[in-house]
């Protein structure tokens, strides 16, 4: 059976070209390879009459032959077929017989087929299969001798798309790369229609799917992907009462102008979060959804969210529960006999919870107790292990996190910013303070930062947190690797983190540890979206892009697979079937950025 495969475009980190398309043409012939695979690559030519396409690929090591230890077994093929427009159809073929000194026959076998588009003059990334047996697999190109832009300013087509659409106005994207969920894969060349915030159809291009006022946005080299989720935020927590609304305001635009579609809210002193939930639900503020837990402190951290007794604690989560809260979140330091009056009154009602770990109970009761969903990694650190970093200990506080159907948000970030402060490092301050995002923070946020970083000396030395951040990485890797679900969180802002922009740090700080990009993709959409989803009950779910599903959708200009830079590469967000284009969110950053400063 003869497949289709895709050469999806690649732009490089801070490329010019945006939202735009580029056309296959003779620009784009020449010597093609892959830095981390030196001496193999494309030879490319490109004819214009006829419109043909011809290159030869070299040393290709097929891993099912051995290739990898023995060079015997690399193979040389050639691509071969048309091309129209931003398109290359070709088939691959391998040649055998044949010999440079005499007539010896040749015979020529297609093998695969492919479909190929770049980015730009000089990146793109070949995506392959084989007939025999499916082999498949990804390589990244880039040219040798790189050509400079002006040489394919001919090649590129501007196609714009709407600043805003309305939830009730049908959406079309057309012929889009769809990032598929929860493999984290590609379905190329896809139709997403969006009506009345879910998404209707998912699939080939299909003219009689398009309702009849439908808005089309062009999706070719373009990648449509599920919203991403921040599963631990503090929405407007450190912000005066009396500036709370507009705080949180700039807030849920920071989210949603870098891709955020969804916010697991953990924290409040009042119940201002329900609000901001309801009137981004209806369309008076723009935002990402909000679902909002509610805090129980103790009674010495927090006398007005803490509960005094046992009745207390129950008509407290009765209270939360009818008023419109979700989630309990459980602070550490409640006594034991009411956080587990807490947890069996939030299972009865349907309420999950997340929390710290208690200081008065162990955390293997607490899970087994009922707490669903662990606040921090650095939770097993602090008080599974008393900060004993001993690698040995984990496999325990894994099975014991699997053996109770346990969720853990992240949150590295807080720990990584936490080890660049600490000890009043000079150097890492103002590594800080230079990162993106802090520039649309107000004043107020400006001075708790201040005195967080100071919070944070400790009186430690530079340096003297990074066995710690590193533990916690270890500890992060191996939860993913045995299957533990994490989400992403990012304890924005309230520990150092710019929201929104936070989600990408903390997408970074899951690169370190050493998790593999296509499982990053997957935590910040799919696991927090399954999660919430199903905990909920919710009629129509989120965090993927399959039919049935709520339209948080995120359109990117560059394949995130690819890396994890090109997230930031964001043609427009649509938030439960709204959309809104990078250009309306560069025109609110810049409002953000003048008020603030």
């Amino acid at each position: 059976m003869r497949i289709n495969l895709l050469l999806i475009l690649l732009c490089l980190q801070g490329s010019s070209v945006s939202a735009q398309d580029l056309d296959v043409g003779p620009g784009l012939r020449g010597a093609w390879y892959n830095p981390a695979m030196p001496g193999q690559g494309f030879f490319m030519e490109i004819y214009e009459d006829p419109q043909y396409f011809f290159a030869g690929w070299f040393g290709f090591p097929r891993p099912s032959e051995g290739a990898g230890t023995d060079p015997v077994a690399h193979r040389w093929y050639t691509l071969e077929g048309q091309y129209a427009g931003d398109a290359v159809e070709v088939g691959i073929f391998q040649t055998t017989g044949g010999a440079f000194v005499d007539d010896a026959p040749v015979t020529q076998e297609q093998i695969g087929t492919a479909i190929i588009h770049f980015s730009d003059c000089n990146n793109g990334e070949v995506i392959y299969e084989f007939d025999d047996g499916g082999e498949q697999g990804s390589i990244l190109i880039t040219r040798v001798i790189a050509a400079d832009e002006s040489e394919c300013d001919s090649l590129i087509q501007t196609s714009e798309v709407p600043e805003e659409i309305p939830k009730n106005r049908a959406t079309v994207f057309q012929d889009v790369s769809v990032i598929t969920m929860p493999e984290a894969g590609i379905n190329p060349h896809q139709m997403v229609v969006v009506k009345n915030g879910v998404i209707n159809y998912v699939g080939a291009p299909n003219d009689s799917r398009i309702p009849p006022d439908a808005v089309i946005i062009e999706g070719q080299s373009r990648y449509l992907m599920p919203g991403m989720v921040d599963a631990h935020t503090h929405l407007a927590e450190i912000s005066s009462p009396a500036a709370a609304n507009a705080t949180a305001r700039n807030e849920l635009i920071l989210y949603l102008a870098n891709g955020v579609t969804t916010i697991l809210n953990n924290g409040d002193g009042n119940n201002a979060p329900l609000r901001w939930g309801n009137n981004v639900e209806s369309g008076q503020l723009i935002g990402p959804a909000i679902y909002s837990a509610k805090f129980v402190f103790s009674q010495a951290a927090n006398p007005a969210l803490s509960v005094k007794g046992e009745a207390d604690a129950r008509f407290y989560v009765q209270t939360a529960f009818n008023n419109g809260y979700r989630f309990m979140k459980i602070f550490e330091s409640v006594p034991r006999n009411l956080v587990l009056v807490i947890l069996d009154e939030a299972a009865r009602l349907g309420m999950p919870v997340i929390g710290h770990f208690q200081n008065t109970m162990p955390p293997s009761e607490s899970l087994e107790e009922g707490l669903d969903l662990v606040a921090h990694v650095s939770q097993y650190t602090i008080r599974e292990f008393n900060n004993e970093l001993d690698e040995s200990l984990i496999p325990d506080a894994i099975e014991m996190t699997l053996s109770n159907g346990a969720t853990v948000t992240a949150t590295l970030l807080s720990e990584e910013l936490k080890g660049l402060v600490y000890g009043s490092n000079e150097e890492g301050i103002a590594q800080y303070w230079a990162m993106p995002g802090l520039r649309y923070i107000p004043s107020e946020s400006v001075a708790f930062t201040e005195d967080q970083i100071r919070r944070w000396d400790l009186g430690g030395s530079p340096g003297g947190y990074d066995e710690t951040v590193e533990f916690n990485r270890k500890l992060t890797r191996d939860f993913n690797a045995a299957g533990v679900r994490l989400l992403l969180g990012t304890d924005a802002p309230s520990t150092l983190a710019v929201p929104g922009f936070s989600v990408h740090w903390e997408i970074q700080a899951l690169l370190r540890s050493g998790i593999a990009l296509a499982d990053v993709l997957r935590i910040s959409s799919w696991n927090a979206g399954e999660y919430i989803s199903n905990k909920l009950e919710l009629d129509v779910p989120f965090g993927s892009v399959r039919q049935g599903y709520r339209a948080d959708l995120v359109l990117l200009e560059s394949n995130p697979l690819a890396s994890a830079d090109n997230l930031k590469q964001i043609t427009g967000v649509m938030a439960g079937g709204r959309w809104r284009s990078s250009s309306f969110f560069d025109r609110e950053l810049e409002n953000l950025e003048r008020v603030a400063n």
